[in-house]
C-alpha cells in the first residue's frame, strides 16, 4: 500500500490479492479504469518532479523525471493492451 499524505483518498489501494475477473467485458473494463489511474499518476510524479526542482532538489527531480518516463512507457504498454482487449475501440 502506498501512503500518499493527504493529496488524495486511495483506498483502493489496501494491500488485497489481485482482482478476479470471470469475463472479457470485466477485464476488459479492469484494463481500461487501470491505465487511467495510472495516467493520474503519472500527472502527480510529473507535477512533483517539478516541485522538487523548485525546491533545489534537482537530482532527486531528475531521478522522478526517469521513473515518470519509464512510467510513461508502462501506460503506452497498457494503453496498447486495451486497444487490442478491446478490439480497437477506445
Amino acid at each position: 500500500m502506498h501512503d500518499h499524505h493527504g493529496l488524495h483518498d486511495h483506498h483502493e489501494h489496501a494491500d488485497h490479492a489481485a482482482p478476479s475477473v470471470s469475463s472479457k467485458e470485466e477485464a476488459v473494463a479492469l484494463l481500461h479504469y487501470s491505465l487511467h489511474h495510472n495516467e493520474h499518476h503519472l500527472s502527480e510524479l510529473t507535477g512533483l518532479a517539478d516541485a522538487l526542482e523548485k525546491e533545489g532538489l534537482s537530482e532527486a527531480a531528475a531521478k522522478l523525471r526517469l521513473a515518470a518516463e519509464r512510467y510513461g512507457e508502462g501506460n503506452r504498454l497498457l494503453g496498447e493492451a486495451y486497444d487490442l482487449s478491446a478490439g480497437g475501440e477506445g
